[in-house]
Order: structure tokens, then C-alpha cells, then sequence
């Protein structure tokens, strides 16, 4: 072969390279774009909760705070979401003016329906997660709440 032939094989495969990288760059630029911003806004879509629950309200108006809806029960589990009836207690009739009460005694307690609370920390049916370990009882009497939960307490709107 002559220098000709070798040189033209050099600019052919210096002339290849281009398009490659360009489409490299182009579709690593895709797949960032789709991994930092479509897919999180697809995977953490903000679902509304059927009735807007003010956990600062509730917490000040009962005596026991948060355990006096989230509990342990005797065997150690944890209660999770409150069933209607521990609500009916106290919501048996709306005792304000707020519409989400309201809506809450008419549509929920009324027709005696549980209401249907979106979970949002839902462990799939092969996993127990246990509190136990993360639950300490204090010689006041009150149990130490992760920090994961502690700010729920100042949420007025769930």
C-alpha cells in the first residue's frame, strides 16, 4: 500500500469520530436531563390526601400528643393510621367551622368509612419494620420520636 492510501484511511477514521461523539455527548445529555428532572417528578408526584389533616391543631388539643392516635399496642406493634373509630370520639359531630372537618364528619364518620389516607412510606408484605429499636421509653413516661417523624408534628396540611 502507498502513503496515499494509509493517509486516506487517517481521515476517514478521524471523520468517523465526530458523529460518534456527538451522539455519545447528546445522549448522555438526555439521560441526565431525563434522570435529574422528568423521572423524580414521576416517581415523587405529590398526591393529595382525601381530607387535609392538621397535625398542629390536633396535637394541641389532645392531651397525650401524637401517641394519643399513634400508639403501641400490647404485643409491641405499632398502631399506624388511626382507625375512624379512635376519631369518632371526639369528631362525632363537626366542632368547628373548618370545611375540611366538615367534610370529614359528613362524608367519613356519617357513613361510618374509613378514610382512605394515602401511605406514603408503604413497606412491600416480605418486610417488617419494627419500632421497638427506635423507640425509647423516658422515665416521664413519653417515648422518644425519631427525627424522620418529629416534624410532622408542626404540619398543617398532610
Amino acid at each position: 500500500m502507498s502513503t496515499q492510501d494509509d493517509k486516506a484511511k487517517e481521515v476517514s477514521a478521524d471523520g468517523a469520530a465526530g458523529p460518534i461523539i456527538l451522539f455519545f455527548i447528546l445522549g448522555l445529555a438526555a439521560s441526565l436531563v431525563f434522570g435529574w428532572i422528568i423521572f423524580p417528578k414521576l416517581l415523587y408526584s405529590q398526591k393529595k390526601q382525601p381530607i387535609d389533616f392538621n397535625h398542629v391543631l390536633h396535637v394541641e388539643a389532645v392531651e397525650e400528643g401524637c401517641e394519643s392516635c399513634h400508639f403501641f399496642r400490647e404485643d409491641g406493634s405499632f398502631s399506624g393510621i388511626p382507625k375512624l373509630e379512635q376519631c369518632v370520639d371526639c369528631h362525632e359531630e363537626a366542632q368547628g367551622e373548618d370545611p375540611n372537618e366538615i367534610k370529614f364528619v359528613e362524608e367519613y364518620v356519617a357513613n361510618g368509612r374509613e378514610v382512605p389516607w394515602l401511605v406514603y412510606a408503604r413497606q412491600p408484605d416480605c418486610v417488617f419494620f419494627s419500632h421497638a429499636a427506635h423507640v425509647k421509653k423516658r422515665g416521664d413516661g413519653l417515648r422518644y420520636l425519631p427525627r424522620a417523624h418529629w416534624r410532622i408534628r408542626t404540619f398543617k396540611s398532610l
